[in-house]
């Protein structure tokens, strides 16, 4: 658990992140009993997040780095909302900084920079068995992950 972050951390988040294979990375600073989990998160373009569900916790993102849209669906995969967030400047009044998906909301991230870093917030103890995946996207190691990922970002126009 880490009290205090860097941007020197971060880049060594980053460094790792861009070798992994999901090409994403998670910088806890919380532990996996505590009551609020909150960690920044190093996300590469080309990830790809399967959209899920968090039936009873909302979840809060605020970028710090980058662009990129957080996309609701409804229950069959059609988008909702998408949330342009970005820290860049040229998009500082386009975009949001901050956002918070509802408990209960199909959700996933697309990356629009080359990578992007957030913090997130939701609330603990840490319980993976409380994810849904969705079944109208495929799973990350799916054959059709790539193509579905693209197919978001067509229809994000990035």
């Amino acid at each position: 658990m880490k009290q205090s972050v860097s941007k020197q951390d971060l880049e060594q988040v980053a460094e790792k992140a861009a070798e992994s294979p999901r090409r994403r990375l998670n910088l806890n600073m919380h532990e996996d009993d505590e009551d609020v989990n909150y960690y920044y998160n190093v996300v590469y373009k080309d990830a790809y997040m399967q959209p899920h569900i968090h039936r009873n916790k909302h979840e809060y993102f605020h970028i710090d780095e980058g662009t990129m849209y957080l996309v609701e669906f409804d229950g069959e995969g059609n988008i909702i909302n998408k949330v342009l967030m970005s820290a860049e400047k040229d998009l500082q009044y386009e975009a949001v900084r901050s956002y918070k998906v509802l408990k209960g909301t199909w959700h996933t991230i697309v990356i629009a920079s080359e990578r992007a870093i957030m913090f997130e917030v939701k609330s603990g103890p840490y319980d993976p068995s409380v994810k849904e995946m969705s079944t109208f996207a495929p799973a990350e190691d799916d054959e059709g992950a790539e193509e579905y990922l693209q197919t978001l970002r067509k229809q994000l126009n990035i």
